[in-house]
């Protein structure tokens, strides 16, 4: 199951194609949207194409355009704050569970455990929930725009930004060398 949403057009058909989301049935349905069980995905006539977009873009935060689903980041959640829901959803992404209150917590394709733990039970038989945690996750593959929107902490950004900054200081060290070389060549000790 992809990760990302995604909308294609199929000959006369508009697809949509993304991870389960429980608001999502409904909201296709509305629209003209039949499921495709065999193929794990939304159908829709694709002259209602700006509509599907439209109903991504609600979702999943991108309309599911190639360019939209080509920018993703990584970000990092604190989920001490989702104790008392039985899912946490981030950018129209369910990424953690549980479905049972003795169940452990289960967390979708590209969602990592970084720090901390959830609990071993949450909520009541009829009613489980996440329940105290000190849990930290990173969820691969948000659409950069639906983690902007969210206000959700990049951490692609700082691994960028570190791998900029390592690599500038490694070019100025290298120039700092060749103007050092340049000086001795010319009878001037460095740093004088």
């Amino acid at each position: 199951m992809s990760t990302t949403a995604r909308v294609e057009i199929i000959g006369d058909r508009a697809v949509l194609i993304g991870p389960y989301n429980s608001s999502l049935p409904a909201r296709a349905r509305q629209i003209g949207g039949k499921w495709d069980a065999a193929q794990k995905q939304w159908t829709f006539d694709a002259r209602d194409e700006s509509r599907v977009r439209d109903l991504a873009r609600i979702i999943y935060g991108t309309d599911g355009s190639a360019d939209e689903v080509a920018d993703t980041v990584t970000v990092r959640v604190d989920c001490g704050g989702y104790a008392s829901y039985q899912e946490i959803v981030v950018a129209g992404r369910t990424v953690a569970s549980r479905r049972y209150r003795d169940e452990a917590v289960r967390l979708s394709d590209g969602v990592v455990l970084v720090s901390g733990e959830f609990g071993r039970w949450g909520g009541s038989m009829r009613n489980p929930r996440i329940g105290r945690n000190d849990a930290t996750i990173e969820i691969r593959d948000i659409p950069r725009g639906a983690a902007q929107a969210e206000d959700l902490l990049i951490v692609d950004e700082q691994v960028d930004q570190l791998e900029r900054l390592t690599t500038e200081r490694a070019r100025l060290v290298a120039r700092i060398a060749e103007i050092d070389a340049e000086l001795a060549a010319v009878g001037i000790k460095a740093g004088s």
